[in-house]
């Protein structure tokens, strides 16, 4: 089965290119990775609610793995999260603590949501850059029109950036997870 560095290393998945149906790329987003995540989850892994998308019927712009805890949110359309965000072009590979997007642009739109985003991860950024270490403050290159990925770069809060045909080992991974869950 693919791994991250094979999805790299392969042709990366287009917008409407075709690819999208029975690609074992897409399952490997939509199960594998969010299999992998839950196994990782320390103690109670029943809090988390962990979710994953490559896109509905074509490819999203920006595949995706949350973990959400389910007393903050239960939906990555709201609240703020842990999300895994693969670029389009798949060159890059970030977790982050994030927020959704999705309710707040349909309740004031773009360019006041860009802002909201902007100043919440301002705010819960200058919060935890104390007890953060290998998680800092980043802006993620997603390579995307998508509004919605638009709104992750400046909704992330603190992250880390991987390139994902030459990923850290598997204990890296963890250890990162494991942080963004304990600043989470």
């Amino acid at each position: 089965s693919p791994t991250p560095s094979h999805y790299c290393r392969t042709k990366a998945p287009g917008w409407r290119d075709g690819t999208f149906t029975g690609s074992p790329v897409a399952q490997f987003v939509k199960e594998a990775l969010p299999e992998a995540v839950t196994e990782a989850i320390p103690a109670n892994p029943q809090r988390y609610k962990v979710e994953a998308s490559a896109g509905l019927g074509d490819w999203t712009h920006t595949p995706w793995v949350a973990v959400m805890d389910r007393a903050i949110t239960t939906s990555v359309e709201e609240g703020y999260y842990i999300v895994y965000l693969l670029s389009h072009g798949c060159d890059r590979l970030y977790l982050t603590l994030n927020q959704g997007c999705t309710s707040l642009r349909d309740e004031v739109g773009d360019r006041q949501a860009r802002e909201v985003l902007t100043r919440r991860a301002a705010v819960m950024r200058q919060r935890l850059s104390k007890e953060a270490r290998g998680l800092r403050e980043l802006r993620p290159m997603l390579r995307t029109t998508s509004w919605r990925g638009r709104l992750y770069e400046v909704g992330t809060v603190l992250g880390v950036e991987y390139d994902p045909a030459a990923l850290p080992s598997e204990e890296q991974l963890v250890a990162d997870l494991h942080e963004a869950l304990r600043l989470y």
